[in-house]
């Protein structure tokens, strides 16, 4: 068995509390007490809750991105995983929605992830070389 990283124990742990109670009422204090690790453990790797929920998405998000690009899943797995990470995970995903604001909220990180997949698929599977510079959704 895997020893699990000092990351992956906060990211499962505001996972499993996500399920039942909302992202604006666990603090740092209920993942650091929950996760049976230390304060400055938490502030070794995350700034706020905020960064430990963005990082989730980042590293699902990449790790999907990643295996698309490599040509290990095709476009519609990778919409089908993520998907699934949405729903196996729909309390933490709602809540993140709802609960993250600003320029890194989740929905505008989500969005720049999609728009990156769409346009790199769009540019391979046309032999396009680039497509215009002046298209910029975010």
């Amino acid at each position: 068995m895997k020893k699990r990283s000092v990351p992956e124990i906060f990211e499962e742990t505001i996972l499993d509390l996500s399920k039942n109670k909302s992202l604006d009422k666990i603090t740092v204090k209920m993942i650091v007490e929950e996760s049976g690790l230390s304060l400055q453990s938490f502030y070794n790797y995350y700034l706020d809750k905020d960064d430990l929920i963005l990082s989730i998405h980042k590293k699902e998000g990449d790790r999907l991105i990643k295996d698309f690009e490599d040509e290990k899943i095709s476009l519609r797995e990778l919409i089908y995983n993520n998907a699934k990470f949405y729903f196996d995970h729909k309390n933490f995903m709602l809540n993140a929605i709802k609960h993250t604001s600003g320029q890194d909220s989740y929905g505008l990180t989500s969005g720049k992830n999609a728009y990156k997949v769409l346009r790199n698929y769009l540019l391979k599977k046309k032999n396009i070389e680039t497509l215009p510079k002046n298209i910029d959704f975010f």
